[in-house]
């Protein structure tokens, strides 16, 4: 049997992690959004 708390937790947090991510991402170097400074 399902745990309906915990799973909308775990999706919430997968989210999460995936937004932190695309954020780390964009903030690089690599990203689109990297500082131009030295």
């Amino acid at each position: 049997m399902t745990n309906y708390i915990t799973l909308p937790h775990k999706v919430a947090f997968s989210l999460e992690q995936r937004l932190t991510n695309v954020e780390a991402y964009m903030f690089t170097n690599a990203g689109p959004y990297a500082s131009t400074k030295d």
